[in-house]
């Protein structure tokens, strides 16, 4: 008769996040795990600067746990000495925010010493922290992180534009016969 024994250290596999996320507050965050893929709504808000350095509010992002502080600079992909936008990664206090600041909405401060990712020209970047780097899990066993920042989204006139325009056509059409 055997007697097998099972150690466990406590702590869950690191997991890999996807965090999406644009400047008019729509995120999400999915979780790779073995099974299921699990896809929630990233919380976010419009807050007071924390940071200072703009009189309005910024769209801030409520972070699951906690990240490494720092800048990250989306630059222009045509014009590389051009930034778009800038997400500033906030730690400490009860959970990590992630501030998206956009010329779309109240400008862009000047950053603190940004790491800088090239924003193509489709509007999506995705950044992936290495450990340490910003925006990485400060707790080792919290998991891998990306991020796909969404830099242009089309704006409600451009859509309302081509609707009317494809029911002109589809008018156009039908009179003509």
């Amino acid at each position: 008769m055997g007697l097998a024994l099972a150690v466990s250290s406590g702590r869950a596999p690191a997991q890999t996040f996807i965090f999406t996320a644009d400047s008019l507050g729509n995120g999400t965050e999915t979780a790779l795990t073995t099974p299921p893929v699990i896809r929630i709504p990233l919380q976010s808000e419009f807050i007071p600067d924390p940071s200072g350095p703009l009189t309005g509010d910024v769209l801030a992002y409520i972070m699951p746990f906690q990240v490494t502080a720092g800048d990250v600079e989306l630059m222009d992909s045509s014009q590389p000495s051009v930034p778009l936008d800038l997400i500033r990664f906030l730690s400490g206090g009860p959970q990590s925010l992630m501030i998206f600041y956009s010329q779309n909405n109240g400008g862009v401060p000047t950053p603190n010493n940004p790491v800088q990712v090239s924003a193509p020209e489709n509007g999506e970047t995705t950044w992936d922290p290495t450990s340490g780097e910003v925006g990485s899990p400060m707790a080792p066993m919290a998991g891998i992180c990306q991020y796909n920042f969404i830099t242009s989204t089309p704006e409600p006139g451009t859509i309302a534009l081509m609707l009317v325009g494809v029911g002109g056509l589809a008018l156009f059409r039908k009179f003509r016969r």
